[in-house]
């Protein structure tokens, strides 16, 4: 009777309290009785302790040859079971956290490729408007010069034949001197006026091609900003899924670490909650689990008793499958690797146009000299 009441002293313990998972659990005082009582998370070496406890209790049970009385073991049953129950929660949670955690991983990956198909489709889009935009306009404006150099060279040309032309100076008096300005006065008047309107066609086309290299140096600038804008959404989603997946491989390995320490306590746990209930099913009556067995078949019983003893459940089921975790997905920046501010970006973009554009403007980081002087194209 002493070894009844010392029994059920440690089930009504805080200690065994403790391994009760759920939020309402039940706890069995001295006379039996069962009571409800509020608990917080398990902490698992006092549940596996206090298991062990209770196991070795009940063994001494067993060991005596006399069984506890009907109310008590009815209670130690149904306080195991549910203690049983309340450790499969546990595992099941823990499980369920691994593929959680597993998910977020997969997210950042998932998130990122997301993030790079809106770019390519958005930002991407528009770059390559202001690409053509560019394009356009520059192979205009060498239309343009082409013209403007043949028009002024006509000029130039026209020029230096008439001058090439005129009639040279006869003797040095005077009568051949008044003689020479009067065929001079006569043949440059007709000269003049069409000298005139060849140089303002040079004049107009040099006009022309100012006005348009202006234009051509906004998309320019255009095509450059919205390079480097794209360029830093890229990155920019490059550094988050990076954060992303850290943290979130962080707290995979983390949670793993932890609770393959877990596992192994949740076994031993699991193993002494199997026992006692092996005993428990011992003492019941096999017809009727309503009530105790009152000692009858004492060889059959004695076998079932050592049975339990060398009982050896298996514990596979308090495994967890903590799976794959995949790996960062490469993040690529290739479509902007040769971006302004890097030699590649200008023989790429502007190799038909390198005597045309201004120098490239640099991204953020590789910031040129703003008061650089643009290059002008010959022909000014």
């Amino acid at each position: 009777m002493m070894l009844t009441y010392v029994s059920f002293a440690l089930l009504a313990s805080q200690g065994f309290a403790a391994i009760v998972r759920s939020d309402t659990s039940v706890s069995i005082e001295a006379d039996g009785k069962v009571k409800e009582f509020n608990v917080n998370t398990a902490d698992t070496d006092t549940a596996v302790d206090t298991a062990q406890m209770v196991l070795a209790e009940v063994e001494d049970w067993a060991k005596s040859g006399s069984p506890p009385e009907g109310q008590n073991i009815k209670t130690i049953d149904e306080l195991a079971k549910k203690l049983k129950d309340a450790l499969h929660q546990t595992h099941d949670a823990a499980q369920k956290q691994v593929q959680e955690n597993l998910n977020q991983i997969t997210k950042c990956n998932i998130d990122q490729e997301n993030s790079m198909k809106h770019i390519a489709s958005t930002t991407k889009v528009q770059v390559g408007k202001q690409r053509d935009e560019h394009a356009t306009c520059r192979n205009a404006e060498v239309v343009i010069f082409e013209d403007m150099q043949k028009k002024c060279k006509h000029l130039t040309t026209w020029l230096k034949s008439t001058v090439e032309d005129t009639p040279t100076p006869e003797g040095s008096t005077d009568d051949e001197m008044v003689d020479y300005v009067q065929k001079m006065s006569g043949y440059w008047c007709g000269k003049g006026k069409v000298a005139k309107e060849k140089q303002e066609v040079c004049e107009n086309r040099k006009e022309d091609h100012r006005n348009k290299k202006e234009a051509c140096d906004k998309f320019q600038s255009q095509f450059e900003n919205g390079f480097c804008t794209w360029r830093t959404e890229m990155i920019d989603v490059c550094n988050e899924q990076e954060t992303c997946y850290d943290a979130a491989r962080n707290a995979y390995d983390a949670h793993v670490k932890s609770t393959q320490m877990l596992v192994e306590k949740w076994k031993i746990e699991y193993t002494a909650l199997e026992k006692i209930i092996c005993y428990v099913n011992v003492w019941f009556d096999k017809d009727n689990h309503s009530t105790v067995a009152g000692g009858e078949d004492t060889d059959v019983e004695r076998s079932r008793l050592k049975e339990c003893q060398s009982l050896k459940p298996d514990c596979s089921q308090m495994n967890i499958n903590f799976g794959d975790a995949p790996e960062q997905k490469e993040c690529s920046l290739a479509d902007v690797k040769d971006h302004p501010g890097t030699p590649e970006f200008k023989k790429i973009e502007y190799s038909k146009w390198s005597e045309f554009v201004n120098e490239p403007s640099s991204c953020l980081e590789e910031m040129s000299d703003p008061h650089a002087n643009p290059h002008q194209p010959e022909g000014y």
